[in-house]
């Protein structure tokens, strides 16, 4: 059986990270490219984000019974199947952008001054059009 309380914390700490996250987005582009501590906060807790989301969907693929998923991005697509998790967002988060250990270790690690930037630079134009 799924544990309530677990689920909650967890919950708890995804809001508080997307909370943070929220407001390191009102940084102006300037400032997060000056500011590496301004981008070390937003990259650890995307990634803290990320975890919590694997974490939730693990322990309720694990307490429900349903397959074992074959990777991270796979917990979502476990979720997908047994009518969890809707198809449009499970979809968005089984993308390997999304998921740990493939391409965020490339963003963050690998090619940080050209990648992240330029990436992150788009998804903030594109939220100031909305």
């Amino acid at each position: 059986m799924v544990d309530r309380v677990i689920l909650e914390k967890r919950l708890l700490k995804l809001e508080r990270t997307i909370h943070k996250l929220r407001g390191l987005s009102q940084v102006s582009w300037e400032r997060f490219m000056e500011g590496e501590g301004i981008r070390d906060r937003a990259e650890r807790n995307l990634q803290t984000a990320i975890q919590v989301c694997i974490d939730m969907g693990s322990h309720i693929i694990a307490d429900s019974g349903h397959r074992p998923p074959s990777s991270y991005a796979d917990v979502f697509n476990v979720l997908r199947e047994e009518g969890l998790l809707e198809e449009s967002l499970a979809s968005r988060l089984e993308t390997p952008s999304f998921t740990p250990g493939y391409q965020t270790r490339h963003l963050f690690v690998d090619n940080p001054r050209q990648t992240v930037p330029a990436r992150t630079r788009g998804a903030k134009r594109n939220r100031s059009h909305h």
